[in-house]
Order: C-alpha cells, then sequence, then structure tokens
C-alpha cells in the first residue's frame, strides 16, 4: 500500500479524534459541574427537634422551653438591643403568676433560672409565638446553608444585615459563590391547626400504647394518670397549690422519662395536659393544661385563652416548602 494512503488515513482520523476528545471534555466538566452544585435535598430528614408525623408534617417532641425561649431573647437583644421596641415586645409577661399568692418567685424565677430551663414557656401572647416561630424558621434555614456550605457563619449580625429567609432568596445575604444555585428548601415552623393537632394526639396516644410493654388499650389512660404523662387535675383554689410561700403545683418539665423507659425513638410528650398549647387560631388552645381536671382533658380537646396566663403555651409543627420563584 502507498505510504501516500497511510497519510490520507492519519488525516481523515484526526477530526475524528478531536471530535470524540471534545465530546468527552465536555461530558467530565458537565460531570463536574453537576456534581459540585449538586443539591442535598434535606427533606428526607427531620427538622430540628421535631418527629414526622406524616410524609409531610412534622411536630416538635415536647412544648417550647424557657430555654428555647431565652435563646429567642438573647438573639434579639444582641441584634436590636436591650432598649429596643422589638426586645421587650418579645418579652413574656411573667407577672401572670400573680393569680396564686405564693408566686414572688415564680415571677422573678420561671422564666430565667435554670432549675426552669426546660418547663414550658407561659406568658406569651399569641403574638409573640408567631414572633418567635417565625425567628425559629430563619435560624434553622440560617444552620442549614452554612452547613451545606452556602455562606459562612456570620459572628456578629445586626439589624441590618441579620439573615432571614426572605432575605436569602432576595439575594440580600453575601453567599460563598454566586454561580452556585438557590437552595430550593426551607423549614417553615408554624402553630397547628385544631385538625393537625387532633390527629398528632391520636397517633401519640397510639404510639405510646403501643410501645409501652404491658401496656394495653384498656390500661392505657389509667396508665397516663397515674405515672403523668398528663400533667394534670390539681386542686384549682391557689391557696392549695401553695405551700410556705412556695409553688407546689407548676407545669412539669421536659419529659425524658418515656424515652429512657421504652427507648423509643419517636414520641410526642405532653400533647394532652402540662399547658394548653395555642392552635393556629388566635385565641383557641388545645390539649387542657396542668390545672385542669383528667377527665376534663380526655373529654374536650379545645379550650380558649384571651391574654397569656400560666396556662397557656405552645409547641410549633413544621413543614418542608420549595421557594417559589
Amino acid at each position: 500500500m502507498p505510504l501516500s494512503h497511510y497519510r490520507s488515513m492519519k488525516t481523515k482520523q484526526i477530526p475524528l479524534l478531536a471530535c470524540t476528545a471534545l465530546l468527552l471534555l465536555t461530558f467530565f466538566l458537565n460531570f463536574s459541574l453537576s456534581k459540585k452544585y449538586k443539591i442535598h435535598d434535606i427533606r428526607k430528614g427531620r427538622p430540628p427537634g421535631t418527629e414526622k408525623i406524616t410524609a409531610t408534617l412534622f411536630c416538635d417532641q415536647e412544648e417550647v422551653t424557657n430555654f428555647s425561649y431565652q435563646e429567642y431573647l438573647y438573639w434579639t437583644k444582641i441584634i436590636f438591643g436591650k432598649k429596643s421596641a422589638r426586645y421587650i415586645a418579645a418579652l413574656p409577661d411573667t407577672t401572670v403568676w400573680n393569680i396564686f399568692p405564693c408566686s414572688k418567685a415564680h415571677i422573678k424565677n420561671y422564666l430565667m433560672h435554670p432549675k426552669y430551663r426546660y418547663y414550658p414557656v407561659v406568658g406569651v401572647s399569641y403574638e409573640q409565638a408567631l414572633n418567635f416561630t417565625k425567628w425559629r424558621s430563619d435560624r434553622v434555614m440560617e444552620f442549614i446553608l452554612i452547613g451545606q456550605g452556602y455562606m459562612k457563619h456570620v459572628p456578629a449580625p445586626d439589624s441590618v444585615n441579620y439573615f432571614t429567609i426572605e432575605r436569602y432568596y432576595e439575594g440580600k445575604i453575601k453567599v460563598l459563590d454566586e454561580k452556585k444555585p438557590v437552595y430550593p428548601y426551607y423549614p417553615e415552623y408554624r402553630l397547628p391547626s385544631v385538625e393537625e393537632w387532633k390527629m398528632i394526639s391520636s397517633l401519640s396516644d397510639s404510639l405510646f400504647i403501643a410501645s409501652v410493654p404491658g401496656i394495653g388499650k384498656n390500661h392505657s389512660l389509667s396508665y397516663y394518670d397515674s405515672e403523668k404523662h398528663i400533667n394534670c387535675d390539681f386542686l384549682i383554689n391557689p391557696t392549695l397549690i401553695c405551700k410556705n410561700d412556695s409553688m407546689i403545683q407548676e407545669p412539669i418539665r421536659k419529659t425524658t422519662y418515656f424515652k429512657k423507659r421504652t427507648k423509643l425513638k419517636w414520641l410526642v410528650d405532653d400533647i394532652r395536659g402540662n399547658v394548653s398549647e395555642m392552635s393556629s387560631v388566635k385565641g383557641v388552645s388545645l390539649g387542657g393544661d396542668w390545672n385542669t381536671p383528667y377527665s376534663k382533658i380526655m373529654a374536650i380537646s379545645t379550650s380558649n385563652y384571651s391574654k397569656p396566663d400560666v396556662y397557656t403555651g405552645f409547641r410549633n409543627v413544621c413543614e418542608w416548602k420549595v421557594w417559589a420563584k
């Protein structure tokens, strides 16, 4: 075969090899970029502090505690200032304890003392609960974005540049890589509807009954009562709740007893009793409280409140949302 023929073959092969190399390079670059900007679908996990109720709804394991609310107050004070209207508006009304003759210590200590750190926060209004809930959504989203490498932790934010979900999606928050697509998923904490609370209550009861060894359906309610799973049925006469100028009856702290006893991974504590929990409807609370007779709690789901008091707190439900462009 003539040498010129080989030369002709090599010349024809060069464009083919170049095209193949270009295709491989393009594939590699696209693969690298897709891997670099791969979005982790956080919706597969639970929002912090919650248990999964349905495929899309999550519920707090416990009522919002004094400690959680203290974190909110501390953040608000740092960002806006101790004398700011924003901070003052966030403060619970500790004078609600004045209905008892032995209330002096609780007015001073219940919200801030370490002894009551994991007790449910009370003395909050519906609007204060909503503001806490929005703040919580923002802080969890900020934590997610830092963990996913979208932004750095800002150690000293102020009233101008602090993080909110809306500011992030409006492009007002500094990110590490401006070419990286925005993270589309965010948590939305809120107060539960009456229908959601009833569903959560039913699931909590049935799961508890099924999971605790030796406790059957016919014995569950008496077991709840005897073990104070529902903290209630105290004498309503204020003078009988006091002893030596001290409260002897009050809400109970965050429950860990049943988790330790049964090794449960899923449990919603004190859905009934302890403190009545605000619903998404202003003035309507759920589940009874620590000063409501047990029989009434089991018979009636909803009650009414008109202002902050010692019997009403709240817990959040949460859903993962996708930001609408």
